[in-house]
């Protein structure tokens, strides 16, 4: 009784996150009509996973000579067939990442509170991301953004801990929760790299051997739980890497997106003309292929800047403001038949009159949740950056949130590589460090706007 008393706010987090998530499951299972219809989804998780399953070895191929398969590194297919095999089926799967799902606001909050600390910032945080609809519904489908954000809140996590208290072994659990973590999605791959800079700017005025050994210790325990997955690379391609998602990403989406901007066509368009040459399609790449691919895309690249510029300031505003609310309403059956002639901040900015006669007319249909979607994810970004500079004038800057900001940077320009692709899937690592920021502005407006009336009040008695 006196944990339930002492948790009460965090188990009413937990409970409604999982109230959300079964409450969406359960309509988006009422409208496709089967458990794997409901869960599936387009990256070849349950493909990979199914051929584990039923002994067929870690391979994509739905016939023999069920070829080694290398896009997509181990973990999550893994987790996937573990929890198969552990609850009895893909029910058990999608249960236990729902539970999943609904524990990653009380690991938020922890961190969070690393970060500001205070407690209506964190239950702030909390509650946002019990609630947030692009959460829900990565929980509900086998994509790798739920198990992935998990093991990355664990790594951060325990890195917060060291650094606040200074004890080596948090470090190592980091460095190998890490390595999990860019072994379920290796976006995450640079990050030693980043987090040892900060190890040595964190004690640059005692910089010692120490430091440095300590430093060299992470990124080697982080090497050490990638190697076996470095070692079957190489036995069975001759390449030594974690995936070929990024010279594949390069050249099959970055490329077709500059040229659509470049030569004012679709993306779809592009991206076919590309298929038509022979290049392997983004799922189809191998390890083989990804470095000849990133070798043909920079030149590219290179030769249409304007365009390429374009496109990566888009994708950086889209990291942040992109809702993601489409891919919502289409799994329980709300897909609108209805489409914004062009960005909906650009109608906002260029004519804020014809915006809000758009709400009007979409507000009987469900276009109306995308549109307010977006509003609200505009309005996010901009108390997130306007929080960021209150932060860096009010308080005190630790290491906390040198990581936490360098980790929003990190994600968003790693999310470069996919053009006009982006959605909100690839800012859901960080979402609790801006909604943390989001949170401590509101509140410190609030607080501004409190004492100004209390003030008034006070002057006019």
């Amino acid at each position: 009784m006196n944990f339930l008393r002492a948790h009460k706010v965090e188990i009413f987090i937990f409970l409604i996150a999982v109230i959300a998530r079964v409450f969406y499951f359960g309509i988006s299972l009422n409208y496709q009509g089967d458990l794997t219809k409901t869960m599936w989804a387009a990256d070849g998780y349950y493909e990979v996973s199914r051929n584990i399953i039923e002994g067929h070895g870690y391979s994509a191929d739905s016939a023999p000579p069920y070829t080694p398969y290398s896009f997509r590194p181990p973990v999550y297919h893994y987790f996937i067939a573990g929890s198969y095999f552990l609850f009895g089926g893909y029910w058990g799967v999608i249960i236990f990442q729902m539970l999943i799902g609904s524990v990653l606001p009380l690991l938020a909050m922890r961190i969070s509170r690393f970060v500001i600390d205070s407690r209506k910032i964190a239950i702030g945080v909390g509650v946002l991301l019990a609630l947030e609809p692009y959460s829900i519904l990565f929980s509900s489908i086998l994509y790798t953004e739920t198990f992935f954000t998990f093991l990355f809140f664990l790594s951060i996590l325990f890195l917060f801990k060291y650094f606040k208290e200074k004890i080596f072994y948090y470090s190592l659990i980091s460095a190998f929760f890490l390595g999990l973590t860019t072994l379920v999605k290796p976006t995450a791959q640079y990050l030693p790299v980043l987090f040892a800079l900060i190890f040595i700017w964190e004690s640059r005025k005692n910089l010692s051997k120490k430091v440095f050994i300590y430093t060299g210790v992470y990124v080697l325990v982080f090497l050490l739980t990638i190697s076996p997955w470095l070692y079957r690379n190489y036995r069975e391609f001759n390449v030594i890497g974690i995936s070929p998602q990024q010279g594949s990403a390069l050249y099959t989406v970055l490329v077709p997106s500059v040229l659509t901007i470049e030569n004012n066509t679709s993306f779809k368009q592009e991206f076919n003309e590309l298929l038509n040459t022979g290049v392997a399609g983004p799922n189809q790449t191998n390890l083989v292929q990804s470095k000849e691919y990133a070798k043909r895309a920079i030149p590219i690249l290179i030769n249409h800047p304007a365009a390429f510029a374009l496109l990566s300031a888009n994708t950086a505003l889209n990291f942040f403001i992109h809702d993601g609310m489409l891919d919502v309403l289409r799994h329980v059956g709300f897909t609108p038949n209805e489409r914004l002639r062009k960005p909906a901040l650009f109608i906002l900015l260029s004519s804020p009159v014809e915006f809000f006669s758009l709400i009007k007319k979409f507000s009987t249909t469900p276009m109306v949740f995308v549109l307010l979607g977006r509003i609200l994810w505009i309005f996010i970004t901009v108390v997130f950056f306007a929080g960021v500079i209150r932060y860096f004038r009010h308080e005190k800057i630790t290491p906390h949130v040198i990581i936490a900001l360098s980790l929003v940077l990190y994600f968003m320009l790693t999310s470069l590589v996919i053009g006009l692709s982006i959605s909100a899937r690839y800012r859901m690592p960080v979402n609790l460090f801006i909604f943390s920021f989001a949170t401590y502005e509101v509140l410190s407006i609030a607080a501004l706007l409190r004492k100004k009336y209390s003030d008034k009040d006070v002057s006019v008695s």
